[in-house]
């Protein structure tokens, strides 16, 4: 039975066109393409960074320099995320999902702020982000998928809220999470949340003064075969995902992800997804 969903970013919650950061980082930088892409991406900088090699703050000191200190840190991440164009369908589909979610990708620390700022849409519609660099490994090692599945099989720490109940914020589709996430409140049991490896959103009490929170049950343990992988990226990533125990489907556009979810009998809340952010009656 299928426990969790990891989804990729690039190529399936959303088209990835790398030309349009590259083309974003000149126009603003005045350097050429080929000089930044030789000096981010040529050089290994973005390859150790996706392998978590580079902490976020050192990595934006290094990009900033690779720039000649011509861009500010909040320019080259709406630059970078420009490359990422959300994928509504594929959205849709899994906002249905009732089971727990993930966003599984290689990338470095900078598509957190990314995910945190202009691709929150994307975001929004997941339960947690597990990026390559937090797991200290990239698909299609084996050990990303062992490493991830560990992240995916522990318990989550309840936020509190005032009747001591957890608390999770709804997503703008309007359906209730599956599981509990820590959400940044200005409460002690945020700090005890990221104290035990549980990842705190940037969520703030007064952004979310209108959003309705509802109850959220603990997410259960997940086994490796409880997981579905659908991935676009070459068969490696499918066949090194099966070899780990996963279940996995490669997928190319929004329609496969729907067959997958099919296929597998992925459990889906019956109720149909505002996109309005109203909650379900």
């Amino acid at each position: 039975m299928i426990e969790a969903v990891a989804v990729d970013l690039g190529g399936v919650a959303a088209a990835f066109h790398p030309e349009r950061r590259l083309r974003a980082l000149a126009e603003r930088s005045g350097i050429a393409p080929a000089v930044i892409h030789e000096r981010l991406f040529t050089s290994g900088l973005d390859a150790r960074a996706e392998r978590g090699e580079i902490p976020f703050d050192a990595l934006a000191e290094q990009i900033c320099a690779a720039l000649e200190g011509r861009l500010e840190t909040s320019e080259i991440i709406d630059c970078w995320a420009s490359a990422f164009e959300p994928l509504e369908a594929v959205l849709v589909s899994v906002a249905s999902i009732r089971v727990a979610t993930v966003l599984l990708t290689n990338n470095g620390p900078v598509i957190n702020a990314c995910l945190d700022g202009p691709l929150s849409a994307i975001a929004v519609e997941f339960d947690r982000v597990v990026c390559s660099w937090q797991l200290g490994a990239c698909k299609p090692e084996r050990t990303a998928f062992d490493r991830a599945a560990v992240l995916l099989g522990r318990r989550g720490v309840p936020v509190l809220g005032a009747d001591d109940g957890p608390l999770v914020r709804a997503p703008r589709r309007g359906r209730p999470r599956t599981s509990i996430v820590a959400v940044d409140f200005p409460r002690p049991e945020a700090s005890r949340c990221a104290d035990a490896g549980i990842e705190v959103g940037e969520w703030t009490a007064a952004a979310n003064a209108s959003a309705p929170l509802q109850p959220a049950r603990a997410l259960r343990p997940t086994r490796a075969e409880d997981i579905l992988l659908p991935d676009d990226d070459d068969v490696r990533n499918v066949n090194a995902a099966r070899t780990a125990g996963w279940q996995s489907a490669r997928v190319s556009t929004p329609t496969d992800v729907e067959h997958a979810l099919e296929r597998w009998e992925v459990e889906r809340w019956e109720v149909e997804c505002d996109p309005t952010g109203s909650a379900p009656d």
